[in-house]
């Protein structure tokens, strides 16, 4: 059992089921929903994310086809090419627009892992932009939903919640990243670091506040942001060195899910 449940966690089958369930929250606050778009968020985030692993672990020189089935298993190896299979089958049944997002999402994708992730300040910022984009600007392309104030609110308390979500992150890594590429805990420190992830929640929750006295939003959706809130900010502030890999990998990651689960919990009682 315990094997399983690292290879759901490590193979990033896990981490992209976090981005599907992200992007179908977006469906379920705009009452827009493309299952498609859900899809493709799962399988090209399965791709993107191993494609990231690989290159992580694999010098681009002397690079061979054989070290892909050196650094996969077979059936991991079946999994991303049924992803890949099935993103390409779903990318070129989106709008023109929608594609051209895509393969801008695509390039910073691809370019990631040999000089952007060291850009300093970026590497953060990169991975909140492309997650944002992903579960919300897609949407809102595809589907022509009309672009008012709820919706650049939306677009905002995303961006600011994948950052604080993704600061944890940092926090693991910081020991192993470059000071050079400047992430929040090399410019401001541990600890600050974990005060400035709860402060973009706060102003998430406040955004949320802001919608729900002035712009109509559900109670029931209110209620989920804040559940949201109280729980993302528990797995920061618990966040720590001792904490091993499945602790930021499955927990950690688990925030992004928490979204969909109160909407939903929230929608059947309030």
């Amino acid at each position: 059992m315990k094997k399983q449940i690292k290879f759901f966690v490590f193979s990033n089958f896990f981490v992209a089921i976090c981005v599907a369930a992200l992007t179908l929250s977006s469906q379920f606050i705009f009452s827009e929903f493309n299952f498609q778009i859900v899809c493709f968020a799962f399988f090209s985030t399965f791709l993107s994310y191993n494609f990231h692993s690989f290159f992580s672990r694999n010098r681009i020189e002397g690079f061979r086809l054989t070290t892909i089935f050196n650094h996969f298993s077979n059936p991991m190896i079946l999994l991303l090419l049924i992803s890949f299979i099935f993103s390409f089958l779903l990318f070129i049944k989106f709008e023109n627009i929608t594609q051209f997002i895509i393969i801008i999402l695509s390039l910073i994708v691809f370019f990631y892992p040999f000089f952007l992730r060291e850009l300093p300040f970026l590497k953060i910022f990169l991975i909140a932009i492309s997650w944002t984009t992903t579960s919300v600007v897609i949407l809102l392309f595809e589907n022509n939903v009309i672009i008012d104030q709820s919706v650049m609110l939306a677009f905002v308390k995303r961006f600011l919640f994948v950052l604080a979500i993704t600061i944890p992150f940092d926090l693991r890594d910081y020991r192993f990243d470059s000071v050079k590429m400047k992430t929040f805990p090399h410019v401001f420190g541990y600890n600050a670091s974990k005060k400035i992830a709860i402060g973009f929640l706060i102003v998430y929750l406040g955004i949320s506040i802001f919608e729900f006295l002035q712009l109509d939003l559900k109670l029931s959706f209110l209620v989920s942001f804040v559940l949201t809130f109280v729980y993302s900010s528990y797995l920061i502030l618990i966040t720590s060195e001792k904490k091993n890999k499945l602790f930021f990998s499955l927990f950690v990651e688990s925030a992004s899910i928490s979204i969909l689960f109160f909407l939903i919990i929230t929608s059947i009682f309030l």
